[in-house]
This record gives C-alpha cells, sequence and structure tokens, in this order.
C-alpha cells in the first residue's frame, strides 16, 4: 500500500489567488477532482480555457486529474495518457513569463507526482530523478518566497517521503529534517487552508494520508479522522478505512464501508472491495465475495498477490484445500512483487505454504482488533501441542508479544519480544525485526533512551524480507525521538 499512500497524499494541493487565476471554474474543477469525478472536472477546465485561456491553472489542474485516474486506476490507458500529456503540461508552466511563486510550486508539484506514478510502476530511477527534481523546484522557491504558505505543502511531504526511503538512498540526499518537521509544516499549512470549504477537505485529505503513511501512532490518527466530517469524499473515506484497519478497529471499517458507497459518476477506488474482504476475513466471517470481486474487476497490477492470498487463508481456515491451493497457483501466475503487501504474499506462500493453523487464525483477529480473542485462541493447550518446528514457536512468541502489546501488558510483551528478537535475528522473515522496533518503542515511551538506541539500531542493521521498509523507516524515526532533550 506504500506507493499508492504516497501517490494520493502526493496530489493534495494548495489553490488561492494571486498572479495566477483560481476563479469559480478552477474551484470547481478542484472540487470534482479530489471528488473523483472526472467528467465534471473537465467540462469546469473546458469553461476556463474559453474564458482565460492563458490562465496557469488550466494545465496544472490537467495533470492533477491526469495524475488521480492513474494513481487510483492503474490501467493502462490512464498511465498511456499522463506519460503522453506530462512533458507537454510542464512546458506549458515553464513558459509563463509571469514573476509570480506559484510557477515554481506548480512544477515542483508536477515533478513529485511523476515521481510517484514512476515508483507506482517500479520505475525507481526515474521516480528518483523526479523526486530530486521537485526537491530542486520547492527549495528555490521558498528561497525566493520564505513566506509563500503553499511551499509547506509541498516541503512537509518530502520530508516524509525522505523518511521513509531506505537508508542506503536517504544516504546519498542531503540532511533531512525529521517526520517531526514535515508534520509541522502541514499542520502550519492546515492553519492556511482553512480559509476556504474546498482547501479544508484537501487539507483533510492530505493530513489523513500522511498520518497513515507515515506516522507509527494509530491513536494521534484516530483522533484526527474521528473529529473530521467528510465520509462523503471517497479519497478521505479510504484514508479512513485504512486508518481504522490499522489500529485493529476492523469492524469500525466494515460499516463504514458497507454504509457509505460510490455514485456512479465517481471513479471507481476498486481497493474498497480488497478491504471489505481483508476485514470481514479479520472478523472471522466470510470474505462476502469482495476479494473475489476485486481480484475480477480490477485493472491494476498492485495488491493482487496478496488478495490471492487472502482469499487463499480464508479457505485454508474453512478445511478446503483444493481451493487454497488454486489460490497460491494464482498468486505465483497472477499481479507484481512491487509493493510490500505483495512481497510478503510472494514470501508466505514459498516459505510458509501451509501455516499454523492456530497461529494464522490469531494473527487475522489481531488484526482485527479481537485482542483477547487472539490470545484465547494461542495459550490453549491445543494450540501449543500443534507447534511442530523452531519457526512455528517464533512466530507463537511473536504473536504474543503483538497481543500483550496491545493489551497494554508491557511486562509480558517485553518477555516475549526479546524471545523473538533473539531467536529470530539469524531469520528471513520480519519477526525479530518488528520485536526490535518494538522493543525500541517501549523502551522511548518508559523514557529509557539508551535501551531503544540500541533496539532501533538492531532493527535498522536487519535485512529481513517482509516489510522492510516501514518498519525500518519507523525505527529511523524513533532513532531521531532518542536525540531530542
Amino acid at each position: 500500500m506504500r506507493y499508492l499512500l504516497i501517490a494520493l497524499t502526493a496530489f493534495i494541493t494548495c489553490h488561492v489567488s494571486a498572479v495566477t487565476i483560481y476563479d469559480n471554474n478552477c474551484r470547481n474543477a478542484l472540487s470534482a477532482i479530489i471528488s473523483l469525478k472526472p467528467s465534471d472536472a473537465k467540462y469546469s477546465l473546458q469553461q476556463e480555457k474559453t474564458s482565460n485561456p492563458s490562465n496557469l491553472y488550466i494545465p496544472y489542474l490537467e495533470n492533477y486529474l491526469n495524475f488521480i485516474q492513474v494513481v487510483v486506476t492503474e490501467e493502462k490507458n490512464h498511465l498511456d495518457n499522463y506519460n503522453d500529456n506530462f512533458e507537454i503540461l510542464v512546458n506549458k508552466i515553464k513558459a509563463t513569463t509571469e514573476i509570480t511563486p506559484y510557477k515554481k510550486y506548480m512544477l515542483a508539484e508536477l515533478f513529485l507526482q511523476c515521481s510517484v506514478v514512476k515508483a507506482k510502476f517500479n520505475e525507481r530511477l526515474t521516480s528518483a530523478k523526479y523526486f530530486l527534481k521537485s526537491q530542486q523546484y520547492i527549495s528555490e522557491n521558498i528561497k525566493k518566497y520564505p513566506n509563500f504558505k503553499p511551499n509547506l505543502r509541498i516541503s512537509g511531504i518530502l520530508t516524509l517521503v525522505n523518511n521513509s526511503l531506505p537508508p542506503l538512498l536517504r544516504y546519498f540526499l542531503p540532511p533531512t529534517p525529521s517526520c517531526s518537521d514535515g508534520f509541522a509544516d502541514l499542520e502550519l499549512f492546515s492553519d492556511f487552508a482553512s480559509k476556504d470549504s474546498v482547501q479544508s477537505l484537501e487539507c483533510h485529505i492530505l493530513i489523513s494520508l500522511a498520518l497513515l503513511q507515515f506516522n507509527s501512532n494509530n491513536d494521534n490518527a484516530l483522533k484526527y479522522i474521528l473529529k473530521i466530517d467528510a465520509d462523503a469524499n471517497p479519497l478521505f473515506r479510504l484514508a479512513k478505512t485504512l486508518i481504522l484497519v490499522r489500529a485493529g478497529k476492523s469492524a469500525e471499517a466494515r460499516n463504514l464501508l458497507e454504509k457509505k458507497t460510490q455514485s456512479l459518476n465517481e471513479i471507481p477506488i476498486a481497493f474498497f472491495n480488497y478491504l471489505s474482504g481483508e476485514t470481514a476475513l479479520n472478523t472471522q466471517q466470510s470474505t462476502n465475495g469482495k476479494l473475489e470481486q476485486f481480484l475480477a474487476e480490477y485493472k491494476g497490477c498492485n495488491y493482487i498477490k496478496s488478495a490471492w492470498l487472502k482469499l487463499g487463508w480464508y479457505y485454508y481456515l474453512n478445511g478446503d484445500q483444493k481451493k487454497y491451493e488454486y489460490c497460491l497457483k494464482n498468486l505465483q501466475a497472477k499481479g507484481v512483487d512491487w509493493v510490500e503487501a505483495d512481497k510478503q504474499a510472494v514470501w508466505e506462500a514459498a516459505n510458509n505454504t501451509f501455516p499454523n493453523k492456530y497461529l494464522l487464525k490469531s494473527r487475522l483477529l489481531f488484526d482485527g482488533g479481537s485482542y483477547s480473542n487472539a490470545r484465547i485462541v494461542l495459550e490453549t493447550n491445543t494450540a501449543i501441542a500443534s507447534l511442530k518446528s523452531d519457526d512455528q514457536r517464533l512466530e507463537y512468541y511473536y504473536r504474543l508479544a503483538r497481543i500483550y502489546h496491545a493489551l497494554n501488558n508491557y511486562s509480558k510483551a517485553i518477555l516475549f519480544y526479546k524471545y523473538a528478537f533473539n531467536q529470530g535475528k539469524n531469520k528471513s522473515n520480519y519477526f525479530a525485526a518488528n520485536a526490535a522496533l518494538q522493543l525500541g518503542n517501549i523502551a522511548l515511551l518508559t523514557g529509557n533512551k539508551k535501551d531503544a538506541r540500541i533496539y532501533f539500531k538492531s532493527c535498522i542493521a536487519m535485512k529481513q524480507t517482509g516489510y522492510a521498509a516501514s518498519i525500518h523507516a519507523k525505527a529511523q524515526e524513533g532513532l531521531r525521538k532518542c536525540l531530542v532533550n
């Protein structure tokens, strides 16, 4: 989900009156774009072309719309349209002779969006090139126009993305402020954006997605989204659903998905079906056909392997071995392994083909927020007797640690995390790395910065297979917090 979330974060924009013209046509186009209504957006942009054909906002919003359609659908026709028009629209902005802070601000935005598109389709080097271009443009704009508030939005996003990069890539970049600095920029931008209803909605979407992608404190993210009444907007609803899922509130996420549906004139978000199936699985219900619907209708390339694995788990837990093996075959044959969820699905299929059912059931209950039920599943004599290998025993204690951590029983959580860390540090799975991260978080929370630094550094040094980028990024941010007095 990482690139999708960064992508969605990147396109939230700021629009105010200046030398360029942000009139009602542009405001209506922007409102339609963030509401995923491309026909309405195109109509408003055509109206603007008739009344103000040289308005700098026209190519800016056209690229914005093209970008939205690519990152939401991943469909080839939208990708081709984006690639065909990107340079044309960039050159239109470059060609302006206006002396305005919006020129380089808009260029920074366009190159950041293009970086995201390239990353989404695994063009890493090209993505890095455009990312650096975005940094260059916004740095120049901040230097020339230090009081131009929209700069804060771009600088905040760039700071957050920089902090999510693997340590090896960050080594070649200039020193980067912390995630806290990135969020501080976004908060300042929020005060500025609150003066206009469309901008205010954009800002809520932006901060929600940023909290989801870059903030490890689920309570902070929940507090923010629960006070915002914007469920009618599909992008905010996506962010809210994902935050609820990550916070272990699958039942609430399912209620939101069932209560709100998309209208026919909106770009369909196929990922809603993926989330609906996932939350049903986590609450130990049927998948309601949603994972099957996602796999049948989705024309993109990411999350396909992950969806096949989750669907296979449903059949596996319900005793249908034949359908489970069918799902694994499709996992191997379809989709790509560019995002962490798909990479992990490939690893699970290759290294944990027939998982221990007690461990799997407890894992899903935990992901759904049923912590006590997850603990009950594991702490039975039958579950303990079912452990047949060192790897299963390692996972058993890791999952107990996660459960007791969620239940705020830190003494037991620390005990089991240490077991997982010590026994798993030479394994290829993610258990030891995440155990080190969580031990660091607990040590930092209790004021023991010395131990926190040791665990965060140990986490960063590990080369696990699953969730490496997100775990290492959180450990890097934890290490930064240890340096704060």
